[in-house]
């Protein structure tokens, strides 16, 4: 609890709530737990009559907003005199995303130590993939969120758990809102401009932000230039006139602490960062979309492996873990192709697999399979869709690949010899990987025309 902060406050319809932890403070107020239920009370600091009926107007507007089935911890009720503010829905066990961006004073000299204790890559990127999600899903709706950074948005406390909410929905609008309300450093920067409000696209500058910030655990724009020199710039660099840590035509705002680009974001990300900081900083219609970054960020986790001496994680490309440098253990990769039942050249195009150049076939996605460890198969993987439902557990077990179906897998173990076929509905099959790979493939129990397929490739470790 603050100073001054009440023990508990009332709603309209007289319900007490106790006040527990206090899990974020900004300009609007303070947001606390409510002791004991999975419930916020977001206290207002206005005092002002009139300023008073505005944020009750502004809370019935937010309750009639279509946020049932999204994780925004919307109004439930407001607060009785003499508070101004509202309860909110929130689960219990949450933190500030903040908590993977700021490294605190007394960890800073063991960074390494900090980063994986916070979740390491392979949580960051789960965790910003949701994030990503939320803000795609309230695109989608035609809402615009307005004033995104890491103190707004809450992820699970226990690293077992990957949930993500937005908290303070105070700015969210149908469309462009009426007015730009936003924190410094993750607005977009034409909100400097004179833009009339925040809409989708300055959501997206804010999201791209708040990924390169706790991935590279540095501000994009704070580098050599900002931080050794007068204040005016840093507020010059937030309003998009002067270049970003990775500009590849102006080095003058060289990054100076963090982690290097090419550590922690994948090609597909990097390329996004770009278009984003230096191509959309004047033209907004370059910025890439909230859905194309959790596609990308979903893809970046799916690429990382676990390195069994420090259990920090890393893509899959380096030989040795960037860390402790030990060498990459043996894996397995499950590679993801589309199939088009129409294509009949079997030269161009083999087992009907697309191929962007004849005879050799375009990944869409893949995932990695360690010894001793679980790697879930969603739709996300095997259809294309924006679905998590888990339809297929796969680990590596010396050179033999184990997959285990659900009850309703859907999916079932083709050979792309013979014909033979089984089916991974409720059943556990083992996919032999000792000459590094395997003529059976995973395909759709009843495949559309155009459908997903999966094949599987050993790699051996980098000692080995």
């Amino acid at each position: 609890m603050t100073i001054n902060s009440p023990d508990a406050v009332v709603d309209v319809d007289g319900v007490h709530y106790p006040l527990d932890r206090l899990l974020g403070q900004g300009g609007q107020g303070a947001v606390y737990a409510v002791r004991g239920k999975d419930l916020a009370v977001k206290l207002l600091g206005v005092r002002q009559p009139s300023a008073r009926e505005r944020v009750r107007e502004n809370i019935a507007r937010l309750r009639r907003l279509p946020l049932q089935r999204l994780k925004v911890a919307r109004p439930l009720r407001a607060l009785a005199e003499p508070f101004v503010g509202y309860v909110m829905e929130l689960m219990t066990g949450m933190v500030p995303l903040k908590t993977l961006v700021n490294v605190p004073r007394d960890l800073e000299g063991d960074f390494s130590s900090w980063y994986l204790k916070t979740g390491s890559l392979k949580r960051r990127l789960r965790l910003l993939a949701r994030t990503a999600e939320l803000f795609r899903d309230l695109h989608a709706a035609g809402l615009t969120y307005g004033d995104a950074s890491p103190g707004n948005i809450f992820m699970s406390e226990t690293q077992e758990s990957n949930e993500v909410w937005l908290i303070d929905c105070d700015n969210v609008y149908q469309g462009v809102s009426p007015r730009a309300v936003y924190t410094p450093g993750y607005a977009a920067p034409e909100l400097f401009r004179g833009h009339p409000g925040a809409d989708s696209l300055t959501d997206a500058w804010s999201l791209a932000t708040i990924v390169f910030e706790t991935l590279c655990v540095t501000h994009p724009f704070i580098g050599e230039l900002v931080h050794n020199s007068e204040p005016e710039n840093e507020e010059k660099a937030f309003r998009g006139e002067l270049p970003w840590i990775g500009d590849t035509n102006d080095n003058s705002n060289a990054p100076i602490h963090g982690l290097p680009m090419e550590m922690v974001l994948t090609p597909p990300l990097q390329s996004y960062a770009g278009r984003c900081f230096a191509d959309s900083r004047l033209e907004r219609q370059n910025r890439p979309s909230a859905g194309a970054w959790a596609d990308s960020l979903h893809q970046a986790a799916d690429q990382t492996l676990v390195c069994p001496a420090c259990n920090s994680s890393y893509y899959f490309t380096c030989a040795k873990c960037p860390w402790c440098d030990e060498p990459r253990p043996s894996f397995a990769i499950i590679t993801f192709y589309h199939r088009d039942t129409s294509l009949t050249d079997d030269s161009r195009t083999p087992y009907q697999v697309v191929c962007n150049q004849p005879g050799k076939p375009s990944a869409v996605a893949r995932t990695m399979v360690q010894h001793d460890r679980w790697t879930k198969l969603a739709d996300r993987h095997l259809k294309g869709t924006c679905s998590d439902t888990i339809r297929i557990s796969a680990c590596l077990k010396g050179h033999t690949l184990v997959l285990k179906g659900t009850e309703a897998s859907a999916t079932r173990l083709a050979h792309r010899r013979d014909g033979k076929s089984v089916p991974l509905d409720g059943r556990t099959e083992r996919v032999a990987l000792q000459k590094g790979k395997s003529w059976w493939w995973l395909v759709p129990e009843t495949p559309l025309d155009i459908h997903r397929v999966a094949t599987f490739t050993l790699y051996k470790g980098a000692a080995s």
